[in-house]
């Protein structure tokens, strides 16, 4: 499985855009509001976001991705560690990629090759991608289950799966990662064919003491029943589970990423 060009390589520069957060309201639809809609007060941490999509019947035959590691927003610019890796089922490939002087740089057999950019690589000219998100939305009917002023707060609650579907498939299309993460079966359903496919789901949300978001996490489970569009797709699986997460830890702690060492031109790489 070859990850050193298409989506993956692409999506670096989008890597920046994962950040957002914000401080708590009076309730907790109110709280949720206030942490999407804050965008500007992480500047560093470290990622892991995660999606996967899983048969009820064999989970262990899942398909997806998942991008971990350190980043920091330097002015305009991003500096960045960060490992993505796509699953399929018993395949795993895995590659890493890196961001720093406005410089960008791609790892394959310890060796990394330096990758041509039109611009700087590190801008940041789409929307967030958390603030894409519109994950305040998703939630049915929020409830804070713990936490107090001095501790982290969490909140959960029934999923608006249709709300959740658009929020995701958004950040996908952002990133170029819709093939990759197993939902491209869902493009162009429409809301009353997506309802019908999904049975349940659920979101939670950690914020911490310092009112920036901690841990987004969604479930979601497809019924497939006969009426639904994803039966013929899905022939033969009974049903399907999506999980989909977000953490930042570490947050506005200093994050230190050197350029590599010894980097060849991408010219250089086999098989480009």
């Amino acid at each position: 499985m070859s990850l050193l060009g298409g989506p993956a390589a692409r999506c670096l520069a989008t890597f920046s855009l994962l950040l957002s957060i914000g401080s708590c309201g009076e309730d907790a639809a109110g709280q949720l509001s206030a942490v999407a809609d804050n965008v500007d007060r992480i500047e560093s941490g470290v990622l892991d976001m995660r999606l996967s999509v899983s048969a009820v019947s064999a989970p262990e035959a899942r398909i997806g991705f998942g991008i971990h590691g350190p980043f920091a927003l330097e002015g305009t610019g991003l500096e960045a560690d960060l490992t993505y890796r796509q699953v399929a089922g018993s395949e795993e490939a895995e590659v890493r990629f890196v961001a720093v002087d406005g410089r960008a740089f791609v790892e394959n057999d310890g060796t990394f090759f330096e990758l041509p950019v039109e611009d700087d690589p590190s801008t940041a000219e789409a929307p967030t991608a958390l603030q894409d998100l519109g994950f305040e939305g998703w939630a049915a009917d929020p409830t804070v289950v713990g936490g107090d002023p001095g501790d982290h707060l969490t909140i959960t609650s029934p999923l608006d799966e249709v709300s959740a579907l658009a929020g995701i498939g958004r950040l996908l299309d952002d990133l170029e990662m819709k093939e990759a993460s197993g939902l491209a079966v869902l493009e162009g359903l429409d809301d009353e064919a997506l309802e019908r496919s999904v049975s349940s789901g659920s979101i939670t949300v950690r914020i911490g003491p310092d009112d920036l978001l901690r841990e987004l996490i969604v479930r979601m489970r497809f019924g497939v029943d006969p009426s639904s569009p994803l039966a013929e797709v899905l022939e033969g699986v009974t049903g399907a589970e999506l999980l989909f997460t977000v953490e930042i830890a570490e947050a506005n702690r200093p994050v230190s990423v050197e350029v590599p060492q010894g980097a060849r031109p991408i010219s250089e790489l086999p098989g480009s």
